[in-house]
């Protein structure tokens, strides 16, 4: 995840290199993934930017995206069958 998030606000495209184009969503597509699922892993995202405790700025800039990207993630509900 850390080339993945480097590359993405604009570091070195070590992980398209690596790994090619993030696709994030064709990515995960084999996995089940819902509202709970996604506010599970965005739990987990938010503890971890507070324990780095970086400045508001980039903490915003962060959890914007980690917001914009799990919602974008969801393949799955349970109210459509």
């Amino acid at each position: 995840m850390q080339t993945f998030l480097e590359q993405y606000f604009g570091g070195p495209s070590t992980y398209q290199e690596q790994r090619g184009h993030p696709r994030l969503r064709m990515r995960h597509f084999d996995y089940p993934i819902d509202f709970d699922a996604r506010d599970r892993w965005l739990r987990c995202m938010r503890a971890a930017l507070d324990d780095v405790s970086l400045p508001p700025l980039y903490d915003e800039m962060f959890w914007d995206y980690f917001q914009r990207a799990a919602t974008a993630m969801v393949n799955t509900n349970p109210n459509i069958r």
